[in-house]
């Protein structure tokens, strides 16, 4: 988490050293997607805090049922509390479906930034210079390779912190 940061910027200044202004561009097609990042990972962490309340719910609902399991039997309520249970359990399913297509989303805008840093970076540099060559090319590439690890990692680390 902490070297990240420091790769990050260590990495953006070599690029832009390395390949010019158009460093600074294709960073700023990956700013164009933090914003989808952060919302995406903010309503995950609330739709995860929404699925532990309602795990609780059920759980405390079966632990009710099992607490009086003889008067359940005795007055034969088993279907109800087992459809009651099962409605819990559906919310719960629900909610947790939800977090998990925020959690694919949240990994695919994290796969997709350093595909944008080199598609922003390879296409700034043949728009500025008006070709773009092998050995520029295989700059940007080897570049855009160091800041693939900041720019997976630093995402999915502040992701992790806040749930």
């Amino acid at each position: 988490l902490w070297s990240c940061p420091t790769r990050l910027a260590l990495g953006l200044f070599l690029l832009v050293r390395g390949v010019g202004v158009a460093g600074v561009i294709g960073f700023g097609c990956v700013l164009l997607v933090l914003p989808l990042q952060l919302y995406v990972t903010k309503a995950g962490a609330s739709s995860l805090a929404e699925v532990l309340g309602l795990s609780d719910a059920r759980i405390r609902s079966i632990t009710e049922l099992l607490g009086g399991i003889r008067v359940v039997k005795m007055y034969v309520w088993e279907d109800p509390y087992e459809a009651s249970v099962n409605k819990l359990r559906d919310k719960e399913l629900s909610k947790l479906r939800a977090m998990q297509n925020y959690r694919a989303t949240l990994l695919f805008c994290i796969g997709l930034t350093p595909v944008l840093l080199a598609m922003g970076t390879f296409t700034a540099v043949a728009v500025i210079t008006g070709h773009l060559d092998s050995a520029s090319a295989f700059q940007a590439l080897a570049l855009c390779n160091q800041l693939l690890w900041p720019l997976m990692l630093l995402p999915r680390a502040i992701s992790e912190t806040l749930n």
